[in-house]
């Protein structure tokens, strides 16, 4: 090869090898959000005469994630226009602005930088046609689960009831830590609403969207005032209870299917029918202990059809109509049931956590109805350390779940057995349970201790005040008591671990929080959510310092 190929050859290689260069593989992930280093003409122009807007990044943003995701509030006649150039990103207003008017440019949190990472925070652009820009906020947190995005309108002197079903004046994000904020709004009334992300920017549609109203039906902003603390809770309307299906697992026993949770405590007006008779004698019916959402249906006699109809006249909770007038047809297996019959609950392994006030009961759960021998020699035993019986009480809560009580106290931090025998379990169909003897290994725990929580707020509060208890845990376990005449509040015997507060104002005396109507639009109840969390302690009274509530409007 001579000298002139070879050097060539070197040439090709070398520039390959400069066209090639990265980043080496690895290092920590890029997990910083993305941040706006400059915007020409800077945010809050006042005599707009540019229509070019220029927002530059702090590192290439994804191209496709600005789709949809900036908004010009007020509404423009003709859309705003954008062009993408890696970091930076131009932004285009209609010729036709209005005269002496503020525009808010919002950049919302679903823009990514290339490596997927979302803005920190709605970002708002204010300019203006006139030469004041207007300066009014309106800010606060929005409390509950998911992304979420809050919706303001600027209204008249009356308030419109059908107002949320409308698309919103202005439109910002939550952020991770639930708080928002609208900057450059012009003095006057305004109506705020929380919804689900999916719901961000349309009308409310309040069966399919999660949403929270504040306490006020109209805010009042004055000119360049700041509304601080404009809070809301986001909450889903239940959706209106629902039959979905039955399915008949035996010849004299099934279920029905919901689309929600049943109460406990409902009462049903429940008929089954056959090609021409009404079977209306001895209907046994009670909810699935392990889904809430079945409810188990049984009969006396076996039922020798090939379907049935089964129809709920009526379905109440305390007098209040949760369902009428829905029926199913279910076909009735015509072999005979051959599966064996299974202990659901407990596991083995079951943990149980004893309690020094009262004595916990064992839950004993079957796959089918079950009944239970006559026979006091074959019920089920309970054993401590494999051998020493321990004396309980067995209580049938319906024929699939039974509960076992023992006379003393579970020993805490110990090993115990429950044996069941086969002949003892009686099954309404099919085959009984496999093993001659079932043994089930359970172990408890450290005792459950029990503190006192006491506290006073630093002010006279209006009456009616209620103040709930919850663990930061499982926030679904609460207590509600009323701060009294003297401003105090007391919780007793309430289980060791970490709490929080909330107050609120019951104004209907119903002794749980109210989230008010979207339509027709009835406010919600005041409430403050205490930002320092406590610990109970076992045999301790927790004393909370003296509290100060914003003020209760």
């Amino acid at each position: 090869m001579n000298i002139k190929k070879q050097s060539f050859y070197l040439l090709l290689i070398f520039l390959y090898s400069c066209a090639s260069i990265k980043a080496p593989p690895g290092g920590p992930v890029d997990e910083t959000p993305p941040d706006i280093i400059e915007v020409n003409p800077p945010s809050g122009t006042t005599s707009l005469t540019s229509n070019k807007i220029s927002v530059k990044f702090s590192e290439y943003m994804d191209e496709k994630s600005f789709k949809n995701n900036i908004k010009v509030f007020p509404r423009l006649a003709k859309p705003l226009e954008s062009k993408f150039k890696g970091d930076e990103v131009i932004l285009t207003f209609p010729d036709s602005l209005d005269s002496e008017k503020t525009y808010i440019i919002y950049l919302n949190r679903n823009i990514k930088d290339e490596h997927g990472i979302s803005l920190a925070r709605t970002v708002q652009l204010a300019y203006t046609t006139g030469d004041k820009i207007s300066n009014g906020a309106i800010e606060g947190k929005v409390y509950g689960f998911g992304d979420k995005s809050v919706h303001l309108w600027k209204i008249n002197n009356a308030v419109i009831d059908s107002l949320f079903a409308t698309q919103p004046d202005y439109i910002t994000d939550v952020n991770d830590d639930g708080l928002y904020s609208f900057s450059y709004l012009a003095p006057g009334d305004y109506q705020v609403l929380a919804v689900e992300k999916s719901g961000s920017g349309l009308p409310l549609n309040t069966s399919h969207t999660g949403y929270g109203l504040h306490w006020q039906k109209k805010l009042n902003l004055a000119e360049n005032d700041t509304l601080s603390n404009i809070n809301m809770r986001l909450w889903k309307k239940p959706a209106k209870l629902k039959l979905l299906r039955g399915e008949w697992s035996a010849f004299n026993w099934g279920r029905l299917v919901f689309n929600n949770d049943l109460p406990e405590g409902i009462t049903i007006n429940l008929q089954l029918e056959s090609d021409d008779n009404i079977i209306s004698d001895s209907i046994l019916y009670y909810q699935d202990p392990i889904d809430q959402k079945n409810l188990i249906v049984q009969v006396n006699d076996s039922l020798i059809l090939n379907s049935l109809k089964v129809n709920i006249v009526s379905l109440k909770f305390n007098d209040e109509l949760l369902m009428d007038s829905s029926e199913v047809v279910i076909q009735i297996p015509q072999e005979p049931d051959t599966s064996y019959l299974q202990i659901l609950k407990p596991a083995s392994n079951f943990q149980i956590f004893p309690n020094t006030l009262i004595i916990e009961e064992l839950d004993i759960i079957f796959s089918k109805p079950v009944q239970l021998s006559e026979d006091l020699l074959l019920l089920p035993k309970l054993f401590k350390n494999d051998s020493i019986q321990v004396n309980v009480n067995i209580k049938q809560i319906n024929p699939m779940q039974f509960q076992l009580i023992p006379i003393l106290q579970w020993e805490e931090n110990e090993k115990y057995q429950l044996k069941i025998n086969r002949k003892c379990i009686l099954a309404e169909g099919g085959r009984g349970l496999k093993d001659s003897i079932l043994t089930i290994n359970l172990r408890t725990t450290k005792s459950i201790g029990y503190g006192t929580v006491t506290g006073k707020i630093s002010e006279s509060v209006h009456i009616n005040l209620a103040v709930e208890l919850f663990s930061t845990k499982n926030p679904s376990l609460s207590h509600t008591s009323f701060v009294n005449l003297k401003s105090q509040f007391e919780f007793k015997t309430i289980p060791e671990g970490n709490y929080s507060l909330y107050f609120f104002k019951d104004s209907d005396n119903d002794m749980k929080y109210s989230f008010g109507n979207a339509f027709p639009n009835i406010p919600c109840e005041w409430f403050y959510f205490y930002p320092d969390t406590f610990e109970v302690r076992t045999n301790w009274e927790t004393e909370i310092a003296p509290i100060k509530l914003p003020e209760v409007n």
